[in-house]
């Protein structure tokens, strides 16, 4: 079994844009760097600012098709949770 530990960066609060997303897609994925991007949030200052992370899945964006199918379950009539 291999273990795998997490390691945050003293600097994790100061991280912005590129820092930010690299340190988003080490630990998340490139998925929801996507997302983060989509919303406008590059910061963990931002991130935090964020009442409901998941409400915008539940809109009917169409910026938002492609992560959706990515993101979210899929119900069989079509629509996501």
């Amino acid at each position: 079994m291999t273990e795998t530990s997490l390691s945050i960066p003293n600097n994790v609060l100061d991280l912005r844009d590129n820092d930010f997303f690299n340190f988003i897609g080490q630990f998340c994925g490139q998925d929801i760097v996507e997302y983060f991007k989509l919303l406008g949030v590059r910061s963990v200052d931002s991130l935090l600012g964020i009442d409901d992370i998941f409400l915008p899945l539940q809109e009917d964006y169409l910026e938002l098709v492609d992560v959706k199918k990515k993101l979210a379950f899929h119900h069989s009539d079509g629509s996501y949770v």
